[in-house]
Formats: structure tokens, C-alpha cells, sequence
């Protein structure tokens, strides 16, 4: 596979592709600090590390896709600057900071920060993102806050929050949206308790539903 080292990409200044995902390209991210024309940055499945304190400069950067890239880390903050971003990709990366980093990015549409689990504060941030679509927070454990501040969000489709154990708040008002919430301290208002309960213990209904008729299969036969 493609190897080597970012160094010399970094030499091509005016460059606003990189695309080096699934590579053994390895370097450091700030390497890339002349390349403030990019548009797209695509890194994930690399050992590149570093922060993303250059991409502050990168006014024009429109999609990042950093996913596994394990060795990335720092604050989100420098994404303040990226107002033209339409998709962030940094699941399973040390990025660490809140939502509010994300503020300013109106053009958002696309958010995966999923097993980010440095990323902390609250989801309020995200209504100041309006065309924002598909949102993937899960296992981000030191997220808080209720979940019923989206309610007023209006272009929210799909919206991952499994895992993040110290959001609460009910479903109510969210049947226009996915929602994936086990592992929360959200209230599901539409199932039952007993559902609810299920759900928690990691089967679906269907599932409990077929386990019991079989166990009260079994529990008849040897009571005859």
C-alpha cells in the first residue's frame, strides 16, 4: 500500500485535495501548515498524529474526515474558523473540547465524533448549526445535558446519542426523528416500561418477546 510521510504533500502549498485514507502515510497533521487552501482533508485509518490547530487557517475546508485516526488529538476549537464545513468526520480520535468549538460552522450538515470520549459539554451548541442533518455522539460519555433542547432544531434527522449515559431529558416531541438513545438517561414516552427495560438490557422486544415463549414452552413440558 501507499506509505511515506506527509512532509512533502506540504510543499504543494496550493493544494485543496488531500485524500490519504487506509494509507501508511504517517507524519504529523501540522506538517500541512501552508496548506491553507484546503477544501477537503481525508486522513482516517492513518497513523497521522497531531492536532488540528493548523486547520484554523484553512477558511475554505468544506469536509474532514479523520476517523480512527487514534493518534489525533487536542481541542476542536480550531473548526471555529472552518465556516464553510459541511461534514465532520473525527469518530474514534482523542479530539477533545465542546460542541461550542462548532458554533460558528452554519453550513454543517453531517457530525460523527462517535467514541470520542474526550468530547464533554452539552448538545445545545448544535442548534446554532441550522442545516445540520445526521449527528453520531455515541459512547461520548462525558457529554451532559438534556436532550430536549434540539426540539427546536429544525432540518435534525438522525440523531445518535447510544451510550452517552449523563444526557436525559424524554423522546417527546421527536417522532420526525431517529433517535438512537440506549445507554441514556432519556425517557422513551413512546414504549412501555417494560419495553424500555428490554431495550436497556440490549434485546429488542421481538427477541424478549421469543425467548419467553420458548422458556414458557419449556417450563410447561417438564410441568406436565
Amino acid at each position: 500500500g501507499l506509505h511515506g510521510f506527509l512532509d512533502p504533500i506540504a510543499q504543494i502549498e496550493c493544494i485543496e485535495i488531500i485524500g490519504v485514507t487506509a494509507t501508511k502515510i504517517t507524519g504529523t497533521l501540522n506538517s500541512l501548515a501552508s496548506c491553507i487552501n484546503l477544501r477537503q482533508l481525508s486522513i482516517g485509518n492513518t497513523d497521522i498524529d497531531g492536532t488540528m490547530e493548523f486547520l484554523s487557517q484553512c477558511t475554505d475546508l468544506m469536509s474532514l474526515s479523520a476517523v480512527c485516526c487514534f493518534n489525533l488529538h487536542g481541542p476542536l476549537d480550531p473548526l471555529r474558523c472552518c465556516l464553510k464545513l459541511q461534514k465532520i468526520d473525527i469518530a474514534m480520535t482523542h479530539i477533545s473540547g465542546t460542541l461550542d468549538a462548532l458554533s460558528s460552522c452554519k453550513n454543517l450538515e453531517t457530525l460523527n465524533a462517535a467514541n470520542c470520549g474526550d468530547i464533554e459539554g452539552t448538545l445545545e451548541p448544535l442548534l446554532n448549526c441550522p442545516i445540520l442533518t445526521t449527528v453520531d455522539l455515541s459512547d461520548c460519555k462525558k457529554l451532559t445535558g438534556k436532550l430536549n433542547v434540539l426540539l427546536s432544531h429544525k432540518s435534525l434527522i438522525r440523531l445518535n446519542v447510544n451510550s452517552c449515559s449523563e444526557i436525559f431529558g424524554d423522546t417527546c416531541g421527536f417522532d420526525s426523528i431517529e433517535l438512537k438513545i440506549n445507554g441514556t438517561k432519556i425517557k422513551d414516552v413512546n414504549k412501555t416500561p417494560e419495553q424500555v427495560v428490554m431495550l436497556r438490557r440490549g434485546r429488542s422486544p421481538v427477541v424478549n418477546d421469543f425467548l419467553k415463549n420458548k422458556l414458557d414452552s419449556v417450563t410447561s413440558y417438564f410441568s406436565k
